[in-house]
């Protein structure tokens, strides 16, 4: 059985619909805060917020469910559709709405050791400073 659940900030009244195969919806919140890039994440940081299961689906039904339950909900944040979106056209907006954040991390990572196809500056940390006096 698939289940829909809500995420529901307890501060703002935001809520985020989402739906999952797992057997405990903790284990599905736990992976939210690891993956970082899903709207559900700005209420779990807050901290203050509750979760709950909405309905249990069959799995043939999932995204419709799903899809029924963000277009109905009030202060719906979810930024993905369940259907009407196919992979190429997901992947399409998710660049869009995180380019800033690429760019930031590709200019961090060039901080601390440059692009590693080309170069890398901790190879060209000088030996002698390690020298023995």
């Amino acid at each position: 059985m698939i289940k829909i659940y809500c995420i529901e900030c307890l501060e703002t009244g935001e809520k985020y619909i989402g739906s999952t195969s797992q057997k405990y919806l903790c284990n599905r919140l736990s992976s939210h805060k690891v993956r970082r890039s899903c709207r559900a994440i700005q209420i779990l940081d807050r901290g203050k917020y509750k979760s709950y299961i909405i309905e249990k689906v069959e799995p043939s039904q999932r995204y419709i469910r799903e899809q029924y339950y963000m277009d109905i909900t009030d202060n719906c944040i979810n930024k993905q559709r369940a259907i009407g979106c196919d992979r190429k056209e997901y992947k399409k907006q998710y660049d869009i709405l995180n380019k800033d954040y690429k760019k930031e991390q590709h200019k961090y990572k060039c901080s601390w050791g440059g692009d590693r196809r080309y170069n890398n500056n901790l190879l060209m940390i000088d030996t002698a400073l390690f020298a023995s006096k």
